[in-house]
């Protein structure tokens, strides 16, 4: 299976934490893309984040196009970390739905998904990318038309694929807190905090409350 990442030169020392974490496998191949730096501040909603959120559909489609027909592959953001046992899910869904989502708080996460490569899937991405600019941003339009493929079948991951915005219904900005069951953690995404700096702060704490750094 392929897990796709991408960043930018902004996310670069969070691509070297996903990278030296990263739970490497004879049957897991990593691919990584660049984007340019359209976004000068690398923060959330910033001037360039939506031009870069469009390049990012576009590589979501390409990973659509190159993975046989209902084989399944993982896009990631690279401000993700994977633990031990992160794809054991997979086989408890994998013939039912067609993808498997983050729970990201008030919605779903389009920055960490298992999917399927199938009718449906290029469907939602086809009608994503066509149709962003009338949305605020990719994961918007992404849980829109979630609901618009016909049967379309989405499983929500449990909460050992962790967010902080989940976890305590708000951002980040340096509180204290331990994550319930850390060590069946399956994931860890560093979302839900602003800019580059906290993401690598909040990303340290998980790793070495796991006793990994």
């Amino acid at each position: 299976m392929k897990v796709y990442t991408f960043f930018t030169d902004s996310h670069k020392s969070l691509l070297d934490i996903f990278l030296k974490n990263f739970p490497y496998s004879d049957n897991i191949e990593l691919n990584i893309k660049w984007f340019p730096q359209e976004c000068k501040t690398g923060s959330y909603m910033t001037e360039g984040w939506t031009s870069t959120m469009r390049k990012k559909v576009e590589y979501i489609i390409q990973s659509l196009k190159e993975t046989p027909e209902n084989e399944w592959f993982v896009h990631s953001d690279c401000d993700i970390v994977l633990f031990d046992g992160w794809t054991d899910i997979l086989e408890k869904y994998k013939d039912d739905v067609d993808m498997m989502i983050q729970n990201d708080h008030t919605t779903l996460c389009a920055g960490f998904f298992f999917c399927r490569s199938n009718s449906r899937t290029k469907e939602l991405w086809k009608l994503v990318y066509e149709n962003l600019d009338k949305f605020e941003h990719d994961q918007v339009a992404m849980n829109f038309y979630l609901t618009k493929v016909q049967g379309f079948k989405a499983a929500i991951l449990p909460n050992s694929y962790f967010t902080y915005g989940y976890y305590k219904k708000g951002v980040w900005n340096g509180e204290k807190f331990t994550i319930p069951d850390i060590e069946n953690l399956k994931m860890f995404h560093a979302n839900w905090t602003a800019g580059v700096k906290n993401k690598i702060e909040l990303t340290h704490k998980v790793l070495t409350d796991k006793s990994l750094l």
